[in-house]
């Protein structure tokens, strides 16, 4: 390798590794299970949460998050009265996903690409909570 190109590579390299979400798969469709409409998750305080290895973002206490659907990794839910983003080298819009109680990544809905976290994080909401959809306005 030619000692005049390191540098070159050395940047290509460092630009790769901060380039922010990296959409892991790209999502064809997404399910709506019946049951879960209405279904809805309030956070109980604020919580920092990873969006990339360089970037975090706070999900602040008493926001509202709404489901929007489900992945074969979890259920997405999309802010209420808000947009929440997550950033890089660009900023995305993004919505959660959660399996368990844990978010376990993101789902970029104008790229339609599901992103991972590298590891899951239990967030601290209220229970999943079912409520009356005819009596929210979206």
């Amino acid at each position: 390798m030619r000692l005049d190109c390191l540098p070159v590579i050395l940047l290509c390299a460092s630009l790769a590794a901060c380039s922010g979400v990296k959409p892991d798969e790209p999502v064809a469709s997404i399910n709506m299970q019946p049951e879960a409409i209405g279904k809805e998750l309030i956070m109980q305080a604020n919580q920092t949460v990873p969006v990339s290895a360089m970037y975090q973002r706070t999900l602040k206490q008493s926001t509202r998050w709404r489901y929007a659907g489900s992945l074969p990794q979890g259920e997405i839910f999309r802010p209420i009265n808000t947009v929440f983003t997550v950033e890089g080298m660009n900023v995305q819009e993004a919505y959660l996903v959660v399996n368990a109680g844990q978010l376990v990544g993101y789902y970029l809905p104008v790229e339609r690409t599901y992103s991972r976290l590298d590891q899951t994080i239990q967030l601290n909401v209220a229970p999943n909570n079912p409520i009356n959809p005819e009596k929210i306005n979206p």
